[in-house]
């Protein structure tokens, strides 16, 4: 005769095979889960999921860069950064600032990034050895997405 136990392990299998279907059904419907908080969201077009090999929501951003920037090299991260910094201006409004007085306050902000400048290459050098313009010499510019209310 079955015991309790083995009961509750054949509901848990049946359970998680039932939820991998609807899984693959959401999937096929074009929705994407975000790595971070697990959400589904519409990937069809390209603004809801950044994709850096993993997909995360916009919600999840800050913490998830904040936390995967640090493992990569810097080749990788520089691509990364370069992506993400479109990514951020073409879907969520984000404008680069290049001068930390120009900075908007920090309770205006749904997101700040730092990322390596594009013109430099993140060097902080032009080709002819002056400083970059674009970047004040730094190597670095932020990306920032104002909050909603402050738009």
């Amino acid at each position: 005769m079955p015991s309790d136990r083995d009961d509750v392990e054949r509901r848990i299998a049946r359970l998680t095979k039932e939820l991998d279907y609807l899984k693959g059904g959401l999937r096929l419907l074009g929705l994407q889960p975000c790595s971070c908080c697990g959400k589904y969201f519409l990937s069809s077009d390209g603004k809801n999921l950044f994709d850096a090999g993993e997909l995360v929501c916009v919600q999840c951003l800050q913490t998830w860069w904040q936390q995967r920037e640090p493992t990569l090299s810097i080749e990788a991260r520089q691509a990364i950064e370069h992506k993400l910094a479109r990514w951020l201006v073409a879907y969520h409004n984000a404008k680069f600032i290049r001068q930390a007085e120009k900075l908007p306050r920090a309770e205006m902000l749904a997101i700040k990034v730092v990322v390596a400048c594009e013109q430099c290459n993140g060097t902080g050098k032009l080709a002819n050895g002056s400083a970059c313009r674009h970047c004040d010499g730094r190597g670095t510019v932020w990306v920032v997405e104002l909050r909603p209310e402050f738009q």
